[in-house]
């Protein structure tokens, strides 16, 4: 999980050596990668609702047993609607390898890629991301969105980035030092070739090298000095982004990250909720104009990462995947 990833940075960084020290691959790993998907439109009862693509977080993948039984749920909450679990890997053992080692811009660009050819989703779809899955779908949205979601339902996903170690609370001295120590090594461009949750640490103490150093999450933030309309144009099309928080999450730091808050810039100290950001108050990639339309839901759970009950998760699919019918009226 992220505390595993975070010692071998510290270990780096201690040690003195920026080289990233990939894992080797699973057997079998190749550059290309198998598309799983029906060739033939599934049409029937199921067409009552719009199909749904879920997406998992870092080291997971999307045939694995758990992900298989929630796609199951949603499937049936939704009367055998069409789901899938996107795989970026030709078995298990290389999508978890590749959460892990791939850039989150080759991530995206291979989930994108998958449901274009998908047909069942041909005419749009509603998206669940777990975790990291969410921040993919994030960035498939403002730039691919093509075949449309409908809905977006982001469950404990950082879709701000993490800004801290998740371990330890970074206003204490000893993670204040630790979290310099990550800071210092996270915008290598070693880590930032090998290692994808480097593309959304968003170190508040270190904003300047966060912009000169990572591509994936300024760019979905508009933070740059040239903006991309395109991304807001995308995000504001969404009739539903529903937004799933962990109270006690101790992956996603701060946990708010899954509401699109962050640490205020400079510090470890404030923390910003989602409308006091720069990126909402600029309406930098359409969040504020949706907010305003009314159409984001917030969440919470009570326990840690990804830990919620099949009921919990039916509930919230059933309440905001609504049939085709009743969305295009929306």
């Amino acid at each position: 999980m992220l505390q595993s990833v975070v010692v071998r940075i510290l270990l780096m960084a201690v040690s003195g050596s920026l080289v990233w020290e990939v894992q080797s691959p699973p057997k079998a790993f190749e550059n290309e990668y198998i598309i799983d998907v029906p060739t033939v439109y599934v049409d029937g009862p199921a067409s009552a609702f719009f199909p749904v693509v879920m997406m998992h977080g870092m080291n997971d993948a999307g045939h694995n047993g758990h992900m298989e039984r929630m796609r199951n749920v949603v499937s049936e909450t939704l009367d055998g609607a069409y789901v899938t679990s996107v795989q970026i890997g030709k078995n298990v053992a290389e999508d978890e390898y590749n959460s892990v080692h791939l850039t989150m811009d080759e991530q995206v660009a291979r989930f994108a890629a998958i449901v274009a050819k998908d047909p069942n989703l041909r005419k749009g779809f509603h998206g669940i991301g777990f975790s990291q899955g969410g921040l993919i779908l994030r960035a498939y949205i403002e730039r691919y969105n093509d075949p449309p979601v409908i809905g977006f339902l982001a469950c404990h996903s950082p879709l701000a980035g993490i800004g801290a170690l998740p371990i330890c609370n970074p206003n204490d001295f000893g993670c204040r030092q630790l979290n310099k120590i990550v800071g210092a090594v996270a915008y290598s461009d070693e880590l930032q070739e090998h290692l994808a949750q480097s593309n959304y640490y968003r170190d508040p103490t270190r904003i300047q090298e966060y912009l000169d150093h990572v591509h994936f999450l300024p760019d979905l933030n508009n933070e740059w000095a040239t903006v991309n309309t395109t991304y807001a144009a995308h995000f504001k099309s969404l009739r539903q982004l529903v937004l799933v928080r962990a109270m006690r999450d101790s992956q996603v730091a701060p946990s708010l990250s899954s509401w699109f808050g962050a640490y205020k810039d400079g510090d470890w100290s404030t923390l910003l909720p989602m409308n006091a950001t720069p990126w909402y108050t600029t309406d930098a990639f359409g969040l504020q104009s949706l907010d305003a339309a009314g159409k984001i839901t917030l969440y919470e759970t009570p326990d840690d990462h990804l830990q919620f009950s099949d009921e919990t998760l039916a509930g919230w699919v059933r309440t905001h995947f609504k049939p085709a019918s009743m969305q295009q009226l929306a």
